[in-house]
């Protein structure tokens, strides 16, 4: 990429959907919006998911790209860390599925975005139990010292599940997701006091 590309990339403002009255007070009182998204060629699942947390963004932002810690606080994962292959930090994340499904894991390129509306963190695959496994948290501004948390997946894991089977357990696995963030961040906030 040319270093032309990279400064209009950089400046390119970070902005929040479009929401609907109904998504918007869906959102109030910790509720969460998801979406179905249409997958690359058409294939595996797509997803985008916005709750709001009780927090201005730079509280919010330290806890969405902290992977090496999201075993500690986000559901299903299993092991989540900081790993280094040919000299390039990856994030490493191990997802448990139920039985007799074996675990989903990645290891994901990543790379961070702050402009003057928000943060934005895009993760994309190197290697692992996928052949597609592209994401992306976004952090803006929402409201009095709240914020607006999206998260983004497309993926299509190597197991064999029909895809409408897949898209019905993501979907129904964000309230636990940000439930788990808003629980982080406000232990964060408590042990800086």
């Amino acid at each position: 990429m040319t270093l032309l590309a990279l400064l209009l990339l950089a400046a390119e403002p970070i902005v929040a959907p479009t929401l609907t009255a109904t998504e918007t007070k869906q959102l109030t009182g910790n509720g969460v919006v998801v979406r179905s998204m249409k997958p690359l060629n058409d294939v595996g699942i797509a997803v985008q998911a916005l709750g709001i947390i009780d927090a201005p963004p730079r509280d919010v932002w330290p806890v969405v790209r902290d992977c090496q810690n999201f075993v500690a606080f986000m559901p299903r994962t299993k092991a989540s860390s900081l790993i280094e292959v040919d000299g390039a930090v990856l994030c490493h994340s191990e997802i448990s599925l139920p039985f007799p499904l074996q675990n989903l894991w990645s290891d994901s390129s990543a790379e961070d975005r702050e402009s003057p509306e928000g943060f934005r963190r895009s993760l994309t695959l190197v290697r692992g139990t996928y052949d597609r496994n592209t994401a992306s948290w976004t952090v803006l501004p929402w409201g009095e010292g709240q914020s607006l948390v999206i998260y983004f997946v497309d993926t299509r894991p190597k197991i064999l599940i029909p895809d409408v089977i897949m898209r019905s357990m993501q979907g129904g696995e964000f309230p636990e997701v940000f439930a788990a963030i808003r629980k982080r961040v406000t232990a964060l906030r408590e042990a800086k006091k």
